[in-house]
């Protein structure tokens, strides 16, 4: 009975924030707003209830060792909206990239199934080889942005033996004033095994995004490209720091990271381990989006971490606050995300 109640309380505490008495104006607030809030959040292993048997997804059933019935998968969409509309000053973001979705039909209720329904949302998604199931996807709101091509690009391994990744998600839209922008969703491999030990993996994913981004910057100089995602390792990685050399002269096109720059940064890191903070969540941008001498381009150069109390939990072990996430080992916590979301603010003109 106490988690019914617990439950209800939070829906009702979402739908507040959706039915206030001018919610129908907020929500009409994107046709003349000027400043598109672009996020990327690693929503830490949202799968459904359902068995598939070509995924390795046996610990998130109703019998799996975690117990992962309709209740706490209803309590974890819960949790997701409300993050999602938080992450707005006073709507909720238009573009917002996702990882670790297990399908089409997480996303589906998580648009349809809770307050996120007021906003219109509408998603986009391709299928992953990812043993466990865990892919990428996009959520958009029409009003603001409309998709004009969608690609899958696999990060294959020459290895048959090695563990298949996650695909690039690459999306190609128009915002609502009409200037196409070219979007690239990424879940690199994981430092499972250590971090020297799994670099090559997270150095391929870079190169298969660097020869994509190259070839795109050949055809188009101008092109306005927006990468996101986590990545397993900081700005600081050799991994990232690929993405960010131009290909050959020094005034060739080239990406900007908007969080290389710590000391601009709101908070420590988008992830804890241990005692330490890190940078895996992180947003890239083709440098014509930080020239403010340009139609459209980033309000700060330098990106944002979305953290907010109700986000975070007392660290008891190591100290100061971690994000306050679903499970910590096979102990259900019932909150968030074991990742803090990020964004950037995108000026476009009307």
């Amino acid at each position: 009975m106490k988690k019914y109640l617990a439950f209800l309380f939070q829906v009702i505490f979402v739908l507040s924030i959706c039915i206030s008495p001018d919610a129908f104006s907020q929500r009409l607030k994107y046709t003349n707003k000027n400043v598109f809030r672009i996020s990327f959040y690693n929503v830490e292993n949202l799968f459904d209830c359902v068995d598939d048997p070509e995924k390795l997804d046996d610990e998130y059933l109703p019998w799996g060792f975690r117990g992962w019935g309709h209740e706490r998968l209803d309590h974890k969409l819960i949790r997701i909206s409300k993050t999602i509309m938080a992450m707005g000053d006073d709507v909720p973001p238009p573009i917002i990239g996702l990882c670790e979705v297990e399908n089409s039909d997480v996303l589906r209720m998580l648009v349809e199934k809770t307050p996120l329904q007021y906003w219109g949302y509408k998603y986009l998604h391709n299928e992953s080889p990812d043993p466990r199931g865990i892919d990428v996807a996009l959520l958009y709101l029409p009003a603001c942005f409309t998709p004009m091509a969608t690609e899958d690009i696999p990060v294959a391994f020459s290895d048959s033996n090695a563990r298949q990744t996650r695909n690039i998600l690459y999306v190609k839209g128009m915002l609502r004033n009409g200037f196409d922008v070219h979007m690239f969703i990424n879940h690199w491999p994981s430092r499972y095994g250590g971090q020297l030990a799994s670099e090559q993996k997270r150095m391929h994913a870079a190169t298969t995004l660097k020869n994509h981004i190259d070839s795109m910057f050949a055809g188009n100089p101008e092109a306005r490209i927006i990468i996101m995602g986590d990545f397993n390792d900081t700005p600081g990685n050799m991994s990232m720091k690929l993405l960010t050399q131009a290909k050959d002269r020094q005034n060739d096109p080239c990406l900007i990271n908007l969080f290389e720059n710590n000391k601009k940064l709101n908070w420590k890191g988008t992830m804890k381990y241990k005692a330490d903070w890190y940078i895996f969540d992180q947003i890239l941008v083709s440098e014509n989006l930080v020239n403010l001498k340009n139609a459209s381009y980033i309000a700060e150069k330098y990106g944002n971490i979305f953290v907010k109390d109700f986000l975070l939990m007392p660290d008891e072990k190591y100290t100061g606050r971690k994000p306050f996430r679903t499970f910590y080992g096979s102990k259900y916590l019932g909150g968030f995300s074991d990742h803090l979301p990020v964004y950037i603010d995108l000026m476009v003109p009307e």
